[in-house]
């Protein structure tokens, strides 16, 4: 998507946003509903429908560039969409769980103002049952999606492509129908394949076209590597070698406070950290040095998974991986009040907020590229950005329930040493 807009035209809009929040009424819909409003560029327009279980449908019906997602009642983020709609519309068809859902509307930029209908609808859908490295033969139906479904017993990598002459898109999601993959145009020529870290457990294939005119045959293929784990001694420099897309995981117990982990290398590398349950609480790719993974997340004295893997296939080679941690000295904040402070470059300034339900939005006032991340209160990364403020400063909105959060501020290299602002504010 290229769009051109006037730098003047885009600054006036975002401070006007940002200077101009306010409390905004969440309107309640019921499953099947479509419902007219008028979109305020980038101003988010919240929405609540409660569903039984099954694919959750929602997609605006605009002359506009829209974008959704969609969260779920924890307050985490379980959908994105920008373009996959008519024309510039967003649209999502997710598997979800009974509950009550928060669909968020908001323009791709200020000037996306006009009406607009959001169409919102729940279908029983039962994955077509698929097994592990045995080919399942389909007829694709345009942007219609095919679901299936599969069973892991253990813990590993999860491979799943297509084989066509079709430009296909595929998305997988886990048993809580968060989507934990997602690929275009990865596999040969325009075919999707999506190559993941996964724990046990039942999981949603959905593939579709590109466009409309993608209807026909196609080849679904499933493999999966079961994962080795490797113990390391925490604070002792590890040596290993990297091989592509398959992920080396690591397993470490280390003391509470900031878990700094980071690779040393000439490649590529990818990084994730997973809790004692196996859920990803982090993820990097390039804040190290050259091209290499590093990451810094506050923790609680326990065990932790660290996954390591190349950007592609050609990254293979040896590199070295690093563990510390700092004190995780955190400052306590008020919403509304903002707060000023030095950046130290990459070291990670830790604070703490409580807020009621409602959507937490923090970013930087400054001259600096800064870097937000959001946590729960069980250490779960819930919100990061890089650039969304102005110039290059962090802004985060994120849905979130009542509790007490941790913020986290760094700058984007070490150069970027200097004052900034951080606001918090709840709407």
């Amino acid at each position: 998507m290229k769009k051109i807009i006037t730098l003047g035209l885009v600054m006036f809009f975002s401070l006007l946003a940002v200077s101009n929040i306010s409390a905004q009424t969440v309107v309640t819909l019921t499953p099947g509903a479509q419902h007219n409003a008028t979109l305020q560029g980038t101003t988010e327009q919240r929405y609540r429908v409660t569903v039984p279980a099954g694919r959750l449908i929602a997609y605006t019906e605009s002359s506009l560039d829209t974008i959704m997602r969609i969260y779920n009642a924890a307050g985490e983020e379980i959908a994105f969409d920008d373009d996959s709609g008519n024309n510039y519309n967003a649209r999502i068809n997710i598997p979800v769980v009974a509950g009550t859902y928060t669909i968020v509307v908001t323009g791709y930029n200020p000037v996306d103002r006009g009406p607009y209908t959001l169409f919102v609808r729940t279908e029983n859908v039962t994955g077509t049952p698929v097994t592990v490295g045995r080919p399942h033969n389909a007829t694709l139906r345009g942007v219609s999606e095919q679901i299936y479904s599969i069973t892991l017993s253990s813990a590993g990598r999860l491979i799943a492509y297509t084989e066509s002459r079709l430009d296909t898109i595929m998305r997988i999601y886990n048993a809580q129908g968060v989507q934990v993959g997602y690929d275009d145009d990865s596999g040969d020529d325009y075919n999707a394949r999506v190559n993941i870290s996964v724990s046990a457990g039942t999981y949603t294939i959905e593939v579709r076209g590109y466009g409309a005119n993608d209807t026909g045959s196609y080849t679904l293929h499933t493999s999966f590597e079961p994962v080795t784990m490797n113990n390391i001694n925490f604070g002792i420099p590890h040596n290993a070698v990297l091989d592509g897309l398959n992920e080396q995981r690591f397993t470490v117990t280390v003391p509470a406070g900031v878990l700094i982990a980071y690779t040393e290398s000439n490649l590529d590398t990818v990084m994730r950290i997973y809790n004692a349950q196996g859920e990803e609480i982090a993820f990097d790719d390039d804040s190290g040095s050259s091209r290499n993974a590093r990451i810094s997340i506050p923790v609680s004295a326990g065990t932790y998974t660290i996954g390591v893997r190349g950007y592609n296939a050609r990254e293979t080679g040896p590199y070295i991986l690093h563990t510390t941690t700092q004190a995780a000295a955190t400052t306590s904040l008020t919403v509304g009040r903002p707060h000023n402070a030095v950046l130290q470059g990459e070291t990670a300034q830790l604070y703490n907020v409580t807020v009621n339900a409602g959507t937490l939005v923090v970013y930087t006032e400054s001259n600096l590229d800064t870097i937000i991340r959001v946590r729960n209160a069980q250490g779960q990364q819930i919100a990061w950005d890089d650039n969304s403020g102005t110039r290059f400063n962090a802004r985060v909105s994120v849905r979130v329930p009542a509790g007490t959060y941790t913020i986290q501020v760094t700058g984007w290299f070490n150069s970027d040493t200097g004052p900034y602002t951080l606001h918090v504010l709840l709407q």
